[in-house]
């Protein structure tokens, strides 16, 4: 879910490939690395990522589904569909 937040509000995210799944990078700000990696190579990546204009980034979290008002939607009517 940060990653998800952090992205909206258009900031580059760095986290461990081994861990974290790839389909969470929906606007292309997250960069994934291995946590084989030496600690300075983590260290350079971060310096020297350009840092993205900061703006609105909801629609693409939308589109992937993410949103909470369209979830609630999404549950509502599942849950009264089962009635």
């Amino acid at each position: 879910i940060v990653l998800i937040e952090a992205q909206t509000a258009s900031l580059t995210s760095f986290t461990s490939k081994d861990v974290v799944p790839s389909d969470v990078n929906i606007t292309g700000l997250v960069n994934f690395i291995s946590l084989e990696e030496d600690p300075s190579l983590w260290a350079k990546r971060i310096v020297n990522t350009h840092l993205p204009e900061r703006i609105n980034r909801f629609e693409y979290i939308q589109k992937a589904g993410y949103d909470s008002a369209s979830n609630i939607t999404f549950l509502e009517n599942l849950y009264l569909s089962t009635k």
